[in-house]
């Protein structure tokens, strides 16, 4: 084990810069220490010196490794090409206090730059998640939500008294910030124990304190075609979704958003379920957006994100509706053409969606594939054919209408209704002329 840290503090690109600053006191703390155990390559470092002020210290390292800083309200950040280093300041008087203040006990670990372990590794060789101290939540209630996370990334499970204290202590998320929940709720989502974390969350109540909705479609049964209730079914969708952007090499802008938007998807179906008397959930996928959109305006994401997430969970059954139809070659144009930008993500989360259900999937396969071969019959440089001085040379009187007139010509030009510039002119001097 002391082998396995010496060679990984070794591999770090800064280890001599390191090794000059020995003769102060400072340990390799935390998460990295616990990603080494684990055999996983250590992105990001932390560092706890003693003896010196916290400031002081992350000054020579920066000074040293022309490093870029980022001061945060207990921790100094220095950002390099390839790694991150987070100089803290302790939390204790010596490494032994510092650690008893610590979240978990996978994380209760040091080591000092000659591999010399401090702290019990037993609870992360059994794989399990176990609480320091009595007020680990108190002090910081995150903490709470990111035991969870630590589920999904790792496939640990939460020890007994851990849980209760969770479950007990769980209102205690209600005054957290929701930027730092967005941080551990996304970091959750993209680990490969999502499912298992999210159903924890469910029976810890944790889920319902932070997005009480969700607590509304906990066993709401969907019909014959669905084995599981919209909540688990939900998880599901969140577990497949996972599965196929990690496939594809997804971005991570784009795994966000899709991820995301399979977590709200359903969220408002028990809405669009009592509105229609229980019989059907027709309209869920906007009242879904509607309660999406309260806590996506709450987390720290990009309007730009927020908007196409909201998209996704609108149209998150159209692909569905049209394989039961057997949809008509210009309407899957209208489609394509209206949701262009997103078309792919729509795809990849109709099949997320859906494999988690098994039926219909071959009509569905067999739509997509004609939405992929009709996307390449669309021409969309015909939208430079009729333009705004178009209209004006046409005499049309009502410039309130020009928006509405150019969408409706644009999209029949790109999709082939009017092959031609003279078509599109007659069509509009017969349908908004006369």
């Amino acid at each position: 084990m002391v082998k396995l840290i010496i060679d990984s503090l070794k591999a770090l690109p800064f280890f001599e810069v390191l090794e000059d600053l020995s003769e102060y006191e400072f340990y390799f703390v935390g998460g990295f220490v616990r990603d080494v155990l684990l055999g996983k390559k250590a992105k990001d470092v932390d560092l706890v010196p003693f003896g010196i002020d916290y400031k002081d210290f992350a000054w020579l390292l920066k000074k040293k490794l022309q490093a870029t800083s980022v001061p945060f309200k207990d921790n100094i950040r220095l950002i390099l090409k390839d790694f991150v280093i987070d100089v803290s300041k302790p939390r204790g008087k010596n490494i032994i206090e510092d650690l008893q203040k610590r979240d978990f006990t996978i994380n209760n670990l040091a080591t000092d730059i000659k591999g010399n372990i401090i702290g019990d590794t037993n609870d992360l060789k059994n794989k399990v998640i176990k609480y320091v101290y009595e007020d680990v939540f108190n002090d910081d209630p995150v903490r709470i939500l990111r035991a969870f996370r630590f589920v999904s990334q790792l496939d640990f499970d939460i020890e007994n008294k851990t849980f209760e204290k969770i479950f007990r202590e769980k209102n205690l998320l209600k005054n957290a910030p929701f930027e730092r929940i967005y941080d551990e709720l996304i970091k959750l989502l993209k680990g490969k124990s999502n499912f298992k974390a999210l159903k924890l969350m469910q029976h810890s109540e944790v889920l319902f304190t932070l997005f009480p909705e969700f607590k509304n479609i906990e066993g709401l049964p969907q019909g014959k075609y669905h084995q599981d209730c919209a909540l688990t079914h939900t998880f599901r969708v969140v577990e497949k979704t996972r599965d196929i952007t990690d496939k594809l090499n997804k971005n991570d802008e784009t795994k966000n958003i899709l991820l995301l938007s399979a977590f709200f998807h359903d969220v408002g179906k028990a809405v669009a379920g009592e509105r229609n008397n229980h019989k059907n959930f027709v309209g869920h996928e906007e009242e879904s957006a509607k309660i999406a959109e309260k806590y996506l305006k709450k987390f720290p994401i990009k309007k730009k994100n927020l908007k196409e997430v909201l998209h996704l969970i609108k149209k998150h059954t159209k692909i569905r509706i049209y394989a039961s139809e057997k949809a008509k070659d210009n309407t899957l144009k209208r489609f394509i053409y209206n949701n262009a930008e997103l078309l792919e993500e729509i795809i990849l989360f109709t099949l997320a969606d859906n494999l988690t259900k098994g039926h219909n999937i071959n009509d569905i396969y067999e739509t997509i594939i004609r939405i992929r071969k009709l996307s390449k019959e669309l021409d969309w440089s015909k939208k430079e054919l009729i333009n705004g001085n178009t209209l004006i040379e046409l005499n049309i009187p009502d410039k309130t209408k020009y928006a509405t007139i150019l969408k409706d010509v644009h999209e029949k030009l790109v999709i082939g209704i009017l092959p031609t510039k003279e078509e599109a002119i007659k069509y509009i001097l017969d349908r908004y002329l006369k």
